[in-house]
């Protein structure tokens, strides 16, 4: 199961796990565990507003206590208590609408939120199809992961250093995509992931 606009530090690691050859299911395992991702991780994510971060959080069916059992988190619906789906376009709204890509990826994002998908874990996948649709275009099956690699470029090393030192590995990667629009890909290379944590 992939986490509610997971972390930067999270797609970090799962392009990583596509750059070695894993498939996309392995990927999204190899991440979670990386950075601990369990019961509220998959509700939850961080964005930066005009006064600091705000937290982001998608309400269940049942309630939180329903997310500490792992068996049940694929049945998982989600709650359309707080008119969450309103506010959550409302702060991304807020936080970024001055962003120079934010034009370009909200209306794709409006489109999740609106199309009312009532599964967790449907509609965090089809979130993260609009990001990965967003960071490398439409015909996302057919690219050849292991191909992204900064190791070559003398461009790139730096330039992905320099976004990266701009932002927190814990926040939602929809903050570098709606300021560095495709460029966020160079920080998701240059950034290490830490596979010793995966079991």
């Amino acid at each position: 199961m992939i986490p509610y606009a997971a972390s930067v530090g999270w797609y970090a690691s799962w392009l990583h796990a596509l750059t070695l050859g894993m498939s996309r299911e392995e990927a999204e395992v190899f991440a979670n565990h990386t950075h601990h991702i369990n019961g509220k991780g998959f509700t939850r994510c961080l964005i930066n507003g005009a006064s600091g971060e705000i937290l982001l959080s998608l309400p269940v069916e049942g309630g939180s206590a329903k997310l500490k059992k792992a068996t049940a988190l694929m049945k998982l619906n989600l709650s359309e208590h707080g008119n969450w789906r309103h506010v959550h376009q409302g702060a991304l709204n807020a936080a970024y609408g001055r962003s120079p890509y934010f034009q370009h990826l909200m209306p794709v994002l409006t489109e999740v939120y609106a199309y009312g998908e009532e599964s967790l874990s449907r509609f965090n996948s089809r979130l993260h199809e609009a990001i990965v649709t967003f960071l490398f275009g439409d015909d996302t099956d057919s690219v050849p992961l292991s191909q992204y690699s900064v190791s070559d470029s003398p461009v790139a090393i730096p330039r992905g250093k320099e976004l990266g030192a701009m932002i927190s590995s814990e926040i939602s990667i929809l903050d570098p995509l709606m300021r560095f629009g495709r460029e966020t890909l160079l920080i998701l290379l240059n950034e290490t992931p830490n596979p010793s944590t995966f079991n």
